[in-house]
This record gives structure tokens, C-alpha cells and sequence, in this order.
């Protein structure tokens, strides 16, 4: 058993997003597994609060990358990161990261094989984030969208937003 710490780490999480920067933890690696406790980093504005990650089946044909991460990030950098060509999540569905704005709570988890030629129908994704003071610009017939609290779940299966906006000056209740 070995055990390490490291600080200003820079680390390739799932190629080819962009990597996680100034990143600091402590490790241990055994011959079953290496496993990291998270303590900081960020991807851009995107900030790592903590973090696990553990790389197991050390000694068996095939080894799994599991991460998972509690982040804060204003919403336009979060969505830009889901719009990357890797994933392209906000392209399908229509939106446009940088008319976006508010914070947003993010606990992330990314399961998948540890392979050099990773498809994305392979990783597992589960995101849940908590998004105050979200809007969006001309959001639906050129009306903007703004004093959102929104609760979003994405997976491989979708992605699902639900709570109260308003739309232009109309409150309303969001489940899409």
C-alpha cells in the first residue's frame, strides 16, 4: 500500500474534455485499487469543492474509473462544459450557453471502463445541480427567462429541469 498527496495537480478526466486544473488530493494505491480523495481544483470557473476517485479491478482483465465531485459554477460556464463536442448536451437541446447566467450547485458521477478508446455510450453519467438565479435571454418567443430556481438531473437516458421562472414577467413552474 502506498499513499500520496498532491497539490496544483493538472488531470485529464475523460478526454477530450477539458482537463481539471490546480487540482489537490490525497491518494491511496493498493494492489486492488487506487482511490483519491479530492480536496480542490476547477475546470475554468467550473470549482471542485471535493471529490472521490477510485480506479478499481487492479489484477483483473478489465479495470473501472468511478468519479464523482460536488462543484460550483456560474450556469453559462457549467452548460458550455455540457456543450462541448464530446457531450452536446445543450446543442439538442436548443440552448445557447452564453445567453445563460446564475450559480449553479452541481454532484456529478461518472462511471466507465478504464480503456484507451472510451466511446461515449460507454460512460456512465449521473448530474444533478441546483441552479439559483437562472436566466436565459430570449428563451422562448424572444422572451427572457429569469428568477429561475431549477433542479436539473441529467443522464445517459436525458436530461430533465424542473422548478419555478419566470417568463418575461409571467411566475410559472418548469418540468421539462
Amino acid at each position: 500500500t502506498g499513499r500520496f498527496q498532491a497539490t496544483d495537480m493538472i488531470v485529464h478526466y475523460l478526454r477530450p474534455l477539458p482537463p481539471i486544473e490546480g487540482g489537490s488530493a490525497f491518494g491511496t494505491i493498493t494492489e486492488k485499487d487506487f482511490s483519491a480523495e479530492i480536496s480542490g481544483g476547477h475546470v475554468g470557473a467550473i470549482a471542485i469543492a471535493d471529490g472521490k476517485l477510485l480506479i478499481d479491478g487492479f489484477g483483473d482483465e478489465d479495470q473501472s474509473i468511478h468519479i464523482g465531485a460536488n462543484l460550483t459554477s456560474p450556469v453559462r460556464e457549467a452548460l458550455q462544459l455540457l456543450d462541448h463536442p464530446f457531450l452536446g448536451y445543450a446543442e439538442k437541446l436548443g440552448l445557447k450557453p452564453a445567453m445563460a447566467s446564475g450559480e449553479a450547485a452541481i454532484l456529478l458521477q461518472f462511471d466507465f471502463p478504464a480503456k484507451k478508446d472510451l466511446r461515449f455510450d460507454e460512460v456512465r453519467i449521473d448530474v444533478k445541480a441546483r441552479m439559483a438565479q437562472f436566466a436565459l435571454r430570449e428563451a422562448l418567443f424572444g422572451q427572457d427567462v429569469g428568477d429561475g430556481a431549477l433542479d436539473l438531473a441529467l443522464s445517459q437516458a436525458g436530461m430533465r429541469i424542473s422548478g419555478p421562472l419566470k417568463l418575461g414577467e409571467t411566475p410559472m413552474d418548469l418540468t421539462w
